[in-house]
């Protein structure tokens, strides 16, 4: 149902789709389910945290590039200022639409997710940096490649 619901068959990357999915949720799925596993929370945070580096680095370097055709760095100039780059490797409006809306709806929901979940954790005066870090992660990409 998911994958019918996904469009995969009219996607022209259903492999890297998949992965992304996988990468994408992860850390949600650990995050709400770890906790009644295992008494530490640190231990769960710390699977969190690796799994949405995993995640950054993935949706910036590779489903970035191959869905959509942006890409974007962050470059240290000789004077010591920091300069970010983009790079457009083709129209978006050219890329496949099914991977073009699932790269951008992934994103977006994994953006408002985290940013849920902090904004919880304030409100309920729970550790409010455990999701912050995956929050911080998620928008820098979105609002790198936005």
């Amino acid at each position: 149902i998911i994958i019918d619901t996904l469009e995969l068959n009219k996607s022209a990357h259903p492999g890297l789709i998949i992965t992304d999915l996988i990468l994408k949720f992860s850390p949600i799925i650990i995050y709400l389910t770890f906790g009644l596993l295992f008494n530490s929370d640190y231990f769960v945070l710390f699977i969190v945290y690796i799994v949405s580096a995993m995640e950054f680095w993935w949706t910036k370097n590779v489903t970035g590039r191959i869905l959509v055709g942006l890409y974007w760095e962050t470059k240290v100039n000789e004077d010591g200022t920091e300069e970010t780059v983009y790079r457009i490797k083709r129209d978006e409006k050219l890329s496949n639409a099914v991977d073009r809306k699932m790269f951008w709806g992934f994103l977006f929901i994994m953006s408002l997710f985290w940013s849920l979940m902090s904004i919880k954790n304030i409100i309920f005066i729970q550790n409010p940096i455990g999701p912050a870090i995956p929050t911080i992660i998620g928008l820098t990409n979105m609002i790198n490649f936005f």
